[in-house]
């Protein structure tokens, strides 16, 4: 693609089910969610990523000196990519964030360094952006909903399709308040008049600090931007940008009982 005179390279890949055996069910509690984000997710995002690393595209001709971003989406199990994306974020960085309160309710942030991560047997070195030769790599960018649903609700809004069909998004907003630790809930009706969504919300691309030709933020200012520099996030967010969704879809042929 070409924007503002510059050309970026832009090559797509999934994070897929496992061939040769399962993956594991959906998280049911908070605990089982930190135990899939340590190492699971990590190894799920670093496979694709090091095929495609492994691939080359910086010796083709025509991306040959020029910004090469990975665009990547988490399909490896139904709704999966509503609560990866942290996982993403580590294993690019490998850097963790965790947010502690005290006795006394005070918040604090822990940073740590990872060096690697281990599920059944598979271990792999964090940091996609430290591997040899990763510095081809500008960005990579990410998405959690790049969905059916996503492509349904904007059809709603422009007034496509069945009246009859209700769509309640039930989600997390990024809270704009450097002091907040928390994303904001949110609840709203796809048909109330203050809704509003573009394509670009919830894009994320994380940029490679040590990037050989790395991709000015500005030539995408719709979407949130990280980066890791100096031992700390760098985060350009859009307000009240969603962090994650689902959408609660009613036809006229569902039931409710009292």
């Amino acid at each position: 693609m070409e924007r503002l005179d510059q050309v970026i390279c832009i090559e797509a890949v999934t994070v897929n089910p496992s061939r040769h055996k399962q993956d594991l069910p959906e998280p049911t509690n908070q605990a089982e969610l930190d135990e899939r984000l340590r190492d699971y997710m990590p190894i799920k995002f670093g496979s694709p990523l090091y095929s495609k690393l492994n691939k080359k595209y910086w010796e083709k001709e025509h991306v040959s000196g020029k910004s090469l971003v990975i665009a990547i989406h988490d399909y490896h199990r139904t709704g999966s990519m509503v609560w990866s994306r942290t996982a993403l974020s580590e294993y690019l960085y490998a850097k963790r964030i965790r947010l502690t309160k005290d006795s006394n309710g005070n918040k604090s942030i822990i940073k740590e360094d990872i060096d690697f991560h281990e599920y059944e047997g598979k271990k792999i070195p964090s940091g996609f952006f430290k591997l040899p030769e990763s510095e081809n790599i500008s960005a990579v960018l990410f998405t959690n909903s790049a969905t059916i649903t996503k492509f349904n609700r904007m059809g709603k809004i422009a007034g496509l399709g069945s009246q009859d069909i209700k769509m309640i998004r039930v989600g997390k907003l990024f809270d704009p308040d450097p002091e907040a630790f928390e994303p904001i809930p949110f609840s709203i009706d796809i048909d109330h008049p203050s809704y509003q969504e573009v394509w670009s919300e919830s894009i994320v691309m994380f940029h490679n600090s040590n990037a050989l030709y790395p991709v000015d933020p500005a030539l995408f200012p719709d979407i949130t931007h990280i980066r890791f520099h100096d031992g700390d996030y760098q985060e350009i967010t859009r307000p009240y940008d969603v962090m994650s969704s689902v959408t609660i879809v009613i036809t006229p042929t569902d039931k409710f009982e009292d």
